[in-house]
């Protein structure tokens, strides 16, 4: 659920009703101090503690936030505790809990329903579903 780069971390709060990324600062004896928040513009399942790995991943200056309870992905532009929204796009399935960046391609996990991975080519700041990517997670 968190990522880390050049002294910042961030973590989303999953919350139902507007999830956020939440930006904390290293200081020089290691503590985190909270810098800012950004919403996602999507909303997160409400769940207390987010059962998954790399809910929030960052790759260069993209920061990838999966919306559990909304069913998509936000991409935000990263410049330390500055986060400028890039794209939001759907998921491809439901309950997305994960996300995997390769290169231009964008990977999401999607957990409810019929659980699948989806894929993506990242295009600028923009997210593109490919056509026919979606695979069943057999789960």
């Amino acid at each position: 659920m968190k990522q880390q780069a050049d002294g910042f971390v961030y973590v989303q709060t999953n919350d139902a009703d507007e999830n956020e990324v939440v930006v904390f600062a290293r200081g020089s004896g290691g503590e985190l101090q909270r810098v800012g928040s950004h919403l996602t513009g999507g909303k997160g399942s409400g769940e207390a503690h987010l059962p998954s790995q790399s809910s929030v991943l960052l790759d260069g200056d993209r920061l990838f936030v999966t919306n559990a309870g909304s069913d998509d992905v936000t991409v935000l532009e990263a410049a330390g505790d500055n986060l400028a929204l890039l794209d939001r796009v759907q998921s491809g399935g439901s309950t997305p809990r994960s996300v995997a960046v390769h290169g231009d391609r964008v990977y999401v996990l999607n957990t409810g329903g019929e659980p699948n991975i989806s894929g993506f080519v990242l295009h600028g700041d923009r997210l593109v579903r490919v056509k026919g990517s979606s695979r069943n997670a057999g789960l």
